[in-house]
Parts: C-alpha cells; sequence; structure tokens
C-alpha cells in the first residue's frame, strides 16, 4: 500500500462562490460548484499564479503565498471565514483581507503610515470560467473563447470577461479606489522571458499596457495608482462572478452589489495571532538553469540516431 498524503486546505466563501487556500498561504482554485474561476490550480511549490504584488521605488514583491514576506491566518467571524495575510516589505508594513462571499471576491489591502513613502500595487487572476474538465483537458483553448472588455469609468478601468465555448460564466474585476492602468493577458503581464526569469515583466514597466491582447491565457491585471503614505492607506481589488450573462457585454453591470458586500465585510478583524508561513526547504523561486549546448555536442551524444 502507498501512503495517503493529504494536503492540508482552508474553504472560504459560501454557496456561491469558494476560495480555496493552501496551507502555504497559496491560492488554489476559485469555484461554483463544478465552475473553476482560475485557471491554474495552485500548489505548495511555487508562487500562485493569481496573486497580489506590491511595488516601492523600482523593487516589487508577491504580497501572497510562496515567495512573498506574508504571514497568514483563517479567521471566522459572523459572515464566515476569511483570510488575513501579513508582512513587510521595503519596510512598508501591510495587511491583505482576502473575502469571498455572495459570488464576490475582494482583496482589502491596508498600508501603514510610513512618511515620504510612494507604493503602487497590482492585482491578477487567472480566468477561465468554464468548468474544471474543460479546463483540465485545454487551459488554453478553454481561455481563447473567453471574450474581454475593458471600459473606463469613474474610478478606473473595470475588467469584464464571459466564456463563449460552453455556458455564458462572466466575470468582472474593478478596483474600490482608483486604479491607473490594466491588461488582460498573462502574457502582457509575464512576457515571453518569465520561464527564464521569473519576473512579470509587467513589473518592470512604468504602468500595464491599457491594450486587449486575446491570445490564450486570460489575466485581469489591475495597477493601482500611487500611494503616498503619508497616512495609513487602504485600497480593494475585487472580483466579481454571474454565472449566466448571455447577453453581449456592453458595460459593466455589478459594481453596485460589490460595494454592497464590500460596506458587509469592510471592518473585517486584522487582529490575529496564530498566523502561519509555509518555510519551504528548497526554492523553487527561481527557474532551472543549464549551460548551453552546441551543434557538436548533439551530434557526438545522438551520433546514432538519424
Amino acid at each position: 500500500m502507498f501512503p495517503k498524503s493529504e494536503i492540508k486546505s482552508y474553504k472560504i466563501g459560501d454557496n456561491y462562490l469558494v476560495a480555496e487556500v493552501l496551507e502555504s498561504g497559496n491560492l488554489k482554485e476559485i469555484r461554483n460548484d463544478i465552475v473553476r474561476i482560475n485557471t491554474y490550480v495552485g500548489n505548495n511549490l511555487e508562487p500562485t499564479v493569481s496573486n497580489l504584488y506590491m511595488r516601492v521605488g523600482k523593487k516589487f514583491s508577491r504580497l501572497i503565498g510562496i515567495g512573498s514576506p506574508s504571514k497568514f491566518a483563517i479567521v471566522n467571524d459572523d459572515l464566515g471565514s476569511y483570510v488575513v495575510y501579513s508582512g513587510v516589505f521595503e519596510k512598508v508594513q501591510y495587511y491583505i483581507i482576502f473575502s469571498c462571499l455572495e459570488s464576490v471576491l475582494l482583496y482589502q489591502v491596508k498600508l501603514i503610515k510610513n512618511p515620504g513613502v510612494e507604493v503602487e500595487l497590482f492585482y491578477g487572476l487567472d480566468v477561465s470560467i468554464n468548468n474544471i474538465y474543460a479546463i483540465s483537458n485545454n487551459e488554453a483553448y478553454v481561455s481563447q473563447y473567453v471574450d474581454h472588455k475593458a471600459f473606463k469609468e469613474k474610478f478606473g478601468y473595470v475588467l469584464c470577461s464571459r466564456q463563449n465555448s460552453d455556458n455564458p460564466y462572466y466575470l468582472e474585476s474593478g478596483i474600490i479606489g482608483n486604479n491607473s492602468s490594466y491588461s488582460i493577458d498573462g502574457f502582457q503581464f509575464f512576457g515571453l522571458d518569465y520561464k527564464f526569469t521569473n519576473v512579470p515583466v509587467a513589473l518592470t514597466k512604468e504602468s500595464l499596457d491599457n491594450k486587449i491582447y486575446q491570445y490564450e491565457f486570460g489575466y485581469h491585471a489591475l495597477q493601482s495608482e500611487k500611494l503616498t503614505l503619508d497616512e495609513d492607506k487602504e485600497f480593494t481589488f475585487y472580483s466579481c462572478y454571474n454565472p449566466s450573462h448571455p447577453e453581449v457585454i456592453t458595460k459593466p453591470l455589478y459594481f453596485s452589489k460589490v460595494e454592497e458586500v464590500f460596506n458587509k465585510v469592510r471592518n473585517r478583524s486584522i487582529e490575529v495571532n496564530n498566523k502561519e508561513k509555509l518555510e519551504l526547504r528548497f526554492s523553487f523561486d527561481d527557474t532551472v538553469k543549464s549551460n548551453v549546448i552546441s551543434e557538436k555536442e548533439v551530434n557526438e551524444l545522438f551520433k546514432n540516431i538519424d
């Protein structure tokens, strides 16, 4: 018999939507029954594709899970369970409250006063919005059938996506605050060299592309305005799911619903004592590198192959 290996995880949410978080703090998946919002299932060995990032000057860091400075805790209140992440990056202390309630995902980012320091925040969520069997069979195929639209609203850009290959599942992402730019595809955000550098190319640029690229890696990315920490600041990213949106996307529809849910959770406590951080014995943050092999070496190694 083989030993049983169970991966510890925590679930937050309700009958509308459930987010599963691993013991590393990584997001594993976001689901409504058999429909999964995110494309790639998270694990405990490498940073999760869906993440928040902070940039201070030219330095940047993930804020969630593996490869981040964060510890996390699962907290319960009258509305259910939620996650609190906390840490320090470049002397900037932060707290993140991750809530999943009534088909709305909310990341409330609280930044502690640090006079003279400017901070930018980035939100990224891989988007397939389809049943888990279709996604597992071919992520790129499923992703290419998601139609994306971006709208400039009062507080910045709102990203709207609808699945066209199956049921018309729908996702809308934005910010409660002000955002300055967006991108809609993972190749825009991570870049083609990510497999070599492990650095999202978008974080090395002044802003995101503000263009809709319809490739095969749907990825809602939003960049905040620059925040000067002369006082405590709070910023909230959201994504709202609808299981059926048969109409053509012409405008964002769910900000009032998001506000309603936000008002229910906005005062959730960040005061927790049992914070955890999974430490890996080996780091998988860096990519595997090898020496360049010459044509002569290839011919010598494989000389018996016609």
